[in-house]
């Protein structure tokens, strides 16, 4: 049996995908004689954007958890600032930052590097050690975000440079999107810059969620050979996407699941939407948000005449949230608009691909999103300008809900194969028996 070690900020009852992601990597990789330890912070000075208890019931039994104090901004901000709530996109997503909110957001972007977490730093490191003597592990995974957590990957290498070091970089480091709110100085990027090259280099092997990452990261690179870097999707859980055969429905819901805020810019596809419902009044329609709704946009919707169709279900739990999934009859993602929006894959892809529902896209021409989409013949991807486009495609799906009550999309195994979790974990657990050889 190998032994490996996860080193991750993030972890039940924290709620989100990437927790979900690392909850079924570590459950599938026991199935490979593949055992876990994962260090992570204690849940009672934890500050996590959000809660899922639920998910402590599917971490796997062989799974060896050492949780660790910390010492971090997010406290403070979350006394003093923040109205008791931890912002999901580290200090980005307040629509509308008083003056003490955006002084916050400038001492985040460019006096903590890469981020406040690294206040937990000390504490993982001391604690990983530990483990590492303790348990015999062989090789150890860092995650991130919080990318500071990679900072300990590049302190445990140089205490043990015989282990291997897999840097899992599942969002964005120095590119994501929400970097531009925080007032960052060139200096302030220079230096993020170097930590994330550093890591790039350190470790053996960098795990990341999507091609154009694995591009984008590989170019970095510097020391050592590029194709290090190798994608290991979001992917969704097999085992909580059944296959359903169609039922007839008695409204057409559309449904966006996850977080949406002002920087989504959204309007475009509010406008296109409410052409649609004109064009089919007599349509049974609703438009249904499930988890972090920016308030700001009630008035987008008011604009546009669409507040009478919308329900807001804030964050529920995982279970609650694939419900919502399965009892809709499309789906809907919005990218975040920023420069690099093409290269952006939300997570909640891969499980709207599992329920064979048709899913509107909206994103940058050339997106990865789209690219996913179309190889799984899924749904439709439109420019974010694109009224016309989309609302011929939206009045089509009503003309077809119309006739039949239920839209679903027909089986295709490829998204099991290719996105499933099983699946990944198993090419996985090779990469991790080739670089302990």
């Amino acid at each position: 049996m190998e032994k490996i070690l996860l080193v991750n900020y993030y972890w039940p009852p924290c709620g989100g995908p990437a927790v979900q992601r690392w909850l079924d990597i570590t459950h599938f990789l026991a199935q490979h004689d593949v055992q876990a330890s994962v260090v992570t912070i204690d849940e009672q000075v934890a500050t996590f954007p959000s809660i899922d208890v639920s998910l402590k019931d599917r971490i796997h039994p062989s799974v060896k958890i050492f949780t660790t104090q910390t010492g971090e901004l997010f406290s403070v901000y979350k006394k003093y600032i923040g109205k008791g709530k931890v912002p999901s996109t580290g200090l980005a997503d307040e629509p509308d930052p008083n003056f003490l909110q955006k002084v916050a957001r400038f001492v985040r972007g460019n006096f903590f590097l890469p981020d406040p977490r690294i206040g937990w730093n000390k504490y993982a490191l001391e604690m990983a050690t530990r483990v590492i003597e303790e348990e015999r592990i062989g090789l150890f995974f860092t995650a991130g975000p919080p990318h500071s957590t990679h900072l300990v990957g590049l302190q445990l290498k140089k205490r043990f440079p015989q282990l291997k070091w897999i840097a899992d970089i599942h969002d964005y480091w120095t590119d994501v999107s929400y970097l531009k709110l925080f007032y960052r100085t060139a200096i302030a990027t220079f230096f993020d810059r170097k930590l994330e090259r550093k890591v790039l280099n350190g470790a053996d092997a960098v795990m990341t969620h999507c091609n154009a990452s694995r591009e984008l990261l590989g170019s970095r690179i510097t020391r050592g050979r590029r194709d290090k870097v190798f994608v290991h999707t979001m992917g969704f859980n097999e085992a909580l996407f059944p296959i359903k055969p169609p039922k007839e429905q008695a409204a057409f819901v559309l449904s966006y699941v996850g977080m949406i805020t002002s920087a989504y810019k959204p309007a475009p596809f509010f406008k296109a939407l409410a052409n649609a419902i004109a064009l089919q009044p007599d349509i049974p329609f609703r438009l249904q948000f499930v988890g972090s709704f920016d308030p700001a946009l009630n008035k987008v919707l008011e604009e546009t005449g669409l507040t009478a169709y919308v329900t807001v279900t804030g964050y529920v739990p995982h279970g609650e949230a694939i419900a919502s999934l399965y009892k809709s009859s499309a789906l809907l993602i919005i990218n975040p608009e920023f420069d690099k929006e093409r290269m952006h894959v939300p997570g909640k892809l891969y499980e709207y691909l599992a329920t064979f529902k048709p899913v509107i896209s909206i994103s940058a021409s050339g997106s990865e999103t789209g690219q996913i989409l179309e190889a799984c013949n899924a749904g439709r991807h439109f420019e974010r300008d694109d009224t016309d486009g989309m609302t011929a495609y939206i009045v089509e799906l009503m003309a077809q809900w119309k006739e039949q009550r239920n839209i679903d999309l027909p089986y295709n195994p490829t998204v099991y194969t290719k996105y499933g979790r099983r699946s990944e974990v198993a090419s996985l657990a090779e990469r991790i028996r080739t670089l302990l050889q």
